[in-house]
């Protein structure tokens, strides 16, 4: 942190700190020294106020403090020129009487931070018209100089908004003839149906055609004027992927009316840390107030319609987040200050919505020292708090006049799961963690993970992750919701929950803090159990979850990729690898960081493979490499990361010659391939470095041969 700003807060609050030659306050700690807050998320609210609002604190005698806190979260938080802050009642305004100072910015978050919310023409919920958002539009030496301290002042002389109630909006919200062949797509294509239980999904979808519409709002990348234009080029496609995702689980026969009801939601606007945000082309990475601007107009927009247009618009929402954001220390995730509270108050608006959530437990951003990076990201992570109940939502003004009738008796079903959100953690073709798992970030419910093609002609680029895992819950609950529109939303996920596949494991975290059993998802299976009930518009089906194939239902693709391989067509560029794996040697802690993010625009190694042969012959194992075209002279290292059963990781370099063999793909090269040693790998992926420092990593499968 700049010694300015721990500085600047010290004489504005307070007349006794002093500053060593390190920049660091006299009894500090270092740059993440830990600080306290009194102020947390009252569970007794007062009359007037909601259970879990953020407590009204006293600016005075904790001032110091309070500012510190502000201080140290915009150290953590990358990119960071904005603030918000949560107002005592909504009959003030953000501009608290005209007293902030030049170069600052003051706008009501959930009415005017984003042109899709300002198009919106309900009347906005007292509760969201609290969120303020303080924005720095001045010169940068000024901000550094006495920016944040002006601003600060202004605050706390107010008495209209705890200081403690401000924080910085960090920018951490991310959302994954050759061997592209269309052969081997189709091969991967067929694989992910068959493992996630919906081979059949097309012929079940045409025997029985008759649903209700179901609303899936896909809240990353994407903006609707690019989803709904092909000539408008996204500036990363993550949201397209996912929402062609959902779209080939809930509509296999591609009916239009299905198709058109998956809609794309801007969460993710900006390019970069510093980048202003793009409401037409998006980006890649978002804030917390991005993240809540769009939860809200997902919920406001469909509620708006509903109310509008009742017979034209879907009757039930489902919110899919394939995102999340880094835990930026304990300040980014401070439910007491404006950036996080925003996020779970447009959470709380969108649950008493009647939507239902699902969000991606998060990837690692270091495959090789994953526990250095433990614990579900959020929103994920909301699964450990409550969906409020009707009373609640009441309370806090966030029901029409005409309640949405799907919570039925809620309040009464006292042995209902209701999270806010339900988390969703992703499983390869042998039930096996991906290696770019979060560890201690396990749910209750996960999904097939891996090799998800999403181009109909089987030469598309194929993901892996939580993103993916995500996708495919929530186009079962969507699929699901639209046999059985009655069911409340969390019935709708406890039938998916509850026909899965049990794999043995225990969720890391969940509402209740029991430990529950890890159910991997079936299509078929969660369908099958949602029409015993019985529905005229259901399909008859005798579908059950299974354990793994024994093959992962691989061979197909296997089949292919030999084909390639052995084609007199394809040209070849073999080398060896010498080398065994090597441990990985990792720091005692990592730095904080927003590495998590979606796989690049275009995976760089989508159709890359690593065969395992059987048999005791040394070193026959073999890595099967072709890239996209666009990366081709772009990269300047390779690394193969592979984990054992017990999920210990090595990793091993390729040699620079195979790194200019794979920059001469696609012409004279089609296909690079490396012999090795890595007989006890179950999990395996390919690390990326560009020559601009750029890092990417692509899962891969895994064969046996």
């Amino acid at each position: 942190m700049r010694t300015i700003e721990r500085l600047l807060a010290c004489t504005l609050l307070t007349s006794g700190c002093a500053v060593d030659e390190a920049g660091l306050l006299d009894g500090s700690e270092g740059l993440y020294a830990p600080y306290e807050l009194d102020a947390g998320l009252d569970p007794t609210p007062e009359p007037g106020e909601t259970a879990g609002s953020p407590a009204s604190v006293s600016t005075g005698t904790n001032a110091e403090s309070q500012a510190m806190a502000i201080i140290t979260a915009l150290a953590d938080c990358p990119g960071s020129n904005r603030l918000i802050g949560i107002l005592e009642n909504d009959t003030i305004e953000c501009d608290l009487d005209g007293t902030i100072p030049k170069y600052w910015s003051a706008t009501p978050l959930f009415s005017s931070g984003s042109p899709a919310l300002e198009a919106l023409s309900p009347s906005l919920p007292a509760e969201l018209a609290r969120y303020c958002v303080y924005d720095y539009v001045g010169p940068e030496d000024e901000l550094e100089s006495d920016g944040y301290a002006a601003l600060f002042e202004a605050v706390a002389s107010s008495s209209q908004m705890p200081l403690n109630s401000l924080g910085a909006d960090c920018r951490g919200q991310f959302g994954q003839s050759n061997l592209y062949d269309a052969s081997v797509g189709a091969e991967l294509e067929q694989a992910f149906m068959a493992n996630i239980g919906w081979a059949e999904g097309e012929d079940i979808d045409l025997a029985s055609p008759t649903r209700a519409r179901v609303e899936v709002a896909v809240l990353d990348t994407v903006s609707p004027e690019v989803a709904s234009d092909p000539e408008l080029q996204p500036n990363n496609a993550h949201g397209l992927h996912m929402a062609a995702l959902i779209r080939a689980i809930d509509c296999p026969a591609q009916r239009s009316e299905c198709l058109d009801d998956v809609r794309s939601v801007l969460a993710l606007p900006r390019a970069d840390w510093d980048a202003a945000a793009d409401w037409t082309r998006g980006g890649k990475l978002g804030t917390h107030a991005d993240l809540a601007m769009a939860v809200f107009e997902a919920a406001a927009s469909w509620r708006q319609r509903r109310e509008t247009d009742p017979k034209g618009t879907p009757p039930r929402l489902v919110i899919n987040l394939s995102l999340g954001w880094n835990l930026l220390g304990d300040a980014s995730t401070d439910l007491t200050r404006g950036p996080a509270a925003s996020t779970l108050a447009a959470m709380r608006y969108a649950s008493c919505s009647g939507a239902l959530m699902l969000a991606a437990a998060g990837n690692t951003p270091d495959e090789l020292c994953p526990e250095l990076h433990a614990g579900p990201l959020a929103p994920a992570s909301f699964e450990e708090l409550p969906a409020p109940s009707l009373s609640e939502c009441a309370a806090m003004g966030f029901l029409s006049d005409d309640p949405y009738p799907i919570f039925a008796d809620a309040d009464a079903d006292t042995g209902a799961y209701v999270p806010l959100t339900h988390a969703v953690g992703a499983r390869d073709e042998f039930d096996q963690s991906l290696l770019n798992s979060r560890p201690e970030s396990t749910p209750r419910l996960v999904a097939l993970g891996t090799n998800a093609v999403l181009d109909a002609n089987g030469a598309g680029d194929s993901l892996s992750g939580t993103s993916v895992s995500t996708a495919v819950a929530s186009a079962t609950a969507a699929l699901l919701w639209s046999y059985q529109p009655k069911l409340r939303p969390d019935e709708v996920m406890q039938l998916i929950y509850a026909s899965g596949w049990n794999t043995g494991a225990l969720a890391d975290f969940d509402l209740l803090g029991e430990s529950p059993e890890v159910h991997r998802l079936s299509v078929c299976a969660a369908l099958d159990a949602a029409c015993e009930a019985g529905s005229a518009s259901c399909p008859t089906l005798a579908c059950a979850a299974e354990p793994p194939a024994v093959d992962g239902n691989l061979s197909g693709l296997m089949t292919a990729v030999n084909a390639v391989l052995t084609s007199p067509q394809t040209n070849i560029d073999g080398y060896e690898l010498d080398e065994d794996g090597k441990a990985p040697v990792c720091e005692e802690s990592a730095p904080l960081n927003n590495l998590a993010t979606t796989q690049p625009d275009i995976p760089i190694c989508s159709r890359c493979n690593l065969t395992i042969k059987a048999g005791s012959t040394v070193r026959d194992d073999q890595l099967s490499m072709t890239i996209v075209s666009s990366y081709a002279g772009s990269l300047a290292s390779v690394r193969l990361i592979t984990a054992d059963v017990l999920g210990q990781p090595e990793y091993r370099d390729l040699d620079s010659l195979v790194v200019a063999s794979l920059n001469a793909q696609p012409d004279p090269v089609d296909v690079t391939t490396v012999t090795l040693e890595a007989s006890d790998a179950v999990s395996a992926s390919l690390q990326f470095t560009l020559l601009n420092g750029a890092v990417y990593s692509n899962v891969i499968p895994i064969l046996e041969e």
